[in-house]
Order: C-alpha cells, then sequence, then structure tokens
C-alpha cells in the first residue's frame, strides 16, 4: 500500500486490507481519503480493516475451512458486488 498511488486516484476506491498491512499505511490512507481533492473519491471509496483476516484473505490465501474466516470471505466480496454496483 502506497499513499502516493491513492493521492493520484480519479476513480473511486474500495480498499480491504487485512491484518497484517502496516496500520501507518493504512492510516495514511484513510486520511488521504478525507483529504482527497477529487469529490467522488472522497465520497464514493471505502477503507475498512478486515483485522481478524491474514494477507491474501479474498485470494488464494482464504481460509474457507474456518467458519469466522468463511463469514469475513464472505462479506468482503458482498461490499465488492455492492461497490461495482454502485460504482459502474
Amino acid at each position: 500500500m502506497d499513499v502516493e498511488d491513492f493521492k493520484k486516484a480519479t476513480i473511486p476506491q474500495l480498499v480491504l486490507p487485512s491484518k497484517d498491512e502496516p496500520a501507518d499505511a493504512v492510516e495514511a490512507y484513510k486520511k488521504e481519503l478525507i483529504l482527497h481533492p477529487n469529490e467522488a473519491v472522497k465520497t464514493k471509496s471505502c477503507i475498512e480493516v478486515y483485522d481478524n483476516m491474514v494477507h491474501g484473505w479474498m485470494a488464494a490465501r482464504a481460509q474457507l475451512a474456518d467458519e469466522e474466516a468463511r463469514k469475513g470471505y464472505e462479506r468482503g466480496y458482498g461490499q465488492v458486488v455492492a461497490f461495482f454496483g454502485d460504482n459502474l
């Protein structure tokens, strides 16, 4: 996660970091979102930390045999579907 990339965003972003992402980088993203000059990016973006999930929780490292992890996985993909529905 590099906040310099986020500063250049011109479209809304959905950022769902795990507990393994650096907390300072996540906080920098959150601060930049509040200050972002693009109103669409500011109002339609979402940053939510999944603090009980491991890095890669929505892909190859998904722990679907674990009930709590599977619920987080399903909720995360629900957010993705809703985000695309709202922004495409």
